[in-house]
């Protein structure tokens, strides 16, 4: 009785043990990447990080759209985060509640720009 008890608790809660230590899930995201204007921004990066590490990451092609489709190596989606950011723009962040999010849009705001002052030997200051 004891030993078909153990076999069957077994067979219950397999499942859940894979899916708390790491059973693979499927991750798809798409969307778009863009200035407040509307403008699309090509060439962001749009990664996929998992406790800080990266996973997977692409960027966005000339109308600002990306697609990500991959199998992640975790059971936890919560503990996913997508960087979205660009040499020149504002990085932006986002924690996915659900790994199968379709039309994501994404923001970014671009940096101001930074002009560099020089200043002579006599003190006077050039913007160049």
């Amino acid at each position: 009785m004891n030993k078909n008890f153990a076999i069957l608790s077994l067979i219950f809660l397999l499942p859940a043990l894979m899916w708390a230590h790491g059973d693979k899930i499927s991750i798809s995201f798409s969307g778009i990447v863009a200035e407040p204007s509307g403008d699309a921004v090509q060439g962001a990066v749009i990664s996929i990080e998992f406790k800080g590490q990266v996973i997977h990451s692409t960027s966005s092609d000339a109308e600002g759209n990306f697609d990500i489709k991959m199998e992640g190596p975790i059971g936890r989606t919560d503990q996913l985060e997508v960087r979205v950011s660009k040499k020149g723009y504002r990085s932006a962040n986002l924690i996915p509640v659900d790994c199968q999010n379709k039309n994501i849009e994404v923001t970014l705001q671009r940096t101001p720009a930074v002009i560099p002052i020089m200043r002579t030997l006599g003190g006077n200051s050039l913007a160049i």
